[in-house]
């Protein structure tokens, strides 16, 4: 779930705050939380606004708009006022739906739901309380070059394949012929060999 890692990166900056060797990354810590934060602001939707597309739209679901919320709170500390305003009224937003929707499941005292309950909820009134206090840091500006295109995994294999160059790198790693005695000693070719004796081929 990205919004367990864009939490993660909040508790990042908060362990780190006193640490004058880390204002970089610091800083684009920060402004990758902003980023999908104003994502989120723009595209966010509820999950159990579209149950089709859920294979189990259970109340997990609506605990699960906790991190969602507590995010755009989080983010909100750390953007100057116009903007983090915009962020607090959504997280607001989906946080009031969230529990909304949650007391509404039968089964909202189920593990899974308890636990996501009782890591969010302190997390929230935490930002509701501190959230003008945790303004007053300052970042530092860095200029973090222009972003690269992501290709996949997969598509960087495929083009990797037609390389002969990597054909013959993969074979020099792999060393097939170093592979030879191993299987000569292996129980398989013990056996067949031993078969193949028995039957007067060898």
């Amino acid at each position: 779930s990205y919004t367990v890692h864009l939490q993660s990166l909040g508790r990042f900056l908060d362990l780190t705050k006193d640490d004058l060797n880390r204002k970089e990354i610091r800083s684009y810590v920060r402004e990758s939380i902003l980023h999908y934060a104003r994502w989120m602001v723009a595209n966010e939707k509820f999950y159990l606004d579209t149950p089709d597309e859920l294979e189990f739209p259970t109340e997990t679901w609506a605990a699960q708009e906790l991190r969602k919320g507590n995010v755009l709170l989080m983010a909100a500390s750390l953007t100057e006022e116009a903007e983090g305003a915009s962020f607090q009224m959504k997280g607001r937003e989906i946080l009031d739906q969230a529990w909304e929707s949650l007391n509404a499941f039968s089964t909202k005292s189920y593990s899974r739901p308890m636990v996501l309950v009782l890591q969010q909820q302190y997390i929230e009134r935490f930002y509701q309380v501190q959230v003008e206090s945790l303004k007053s840091e300052d970042f530092e500006q860095f200029d973090f070059g222009t972003p690269q295109t992501f290709i996949p995994q997969k598509q960087r294999l495929k083009s990797a394949i037609k390389s002969p160059q990597v054909l013959i790198c993969c074979l020099r790693l792999l060393r097939p012929w170093a592979w030879k005695t191993p299987i000569q000693k292996s129980w398989l070719s013990q056996r067949c060999r031993s078969w193949l004796e028995s039957m007067g081929a060898l």
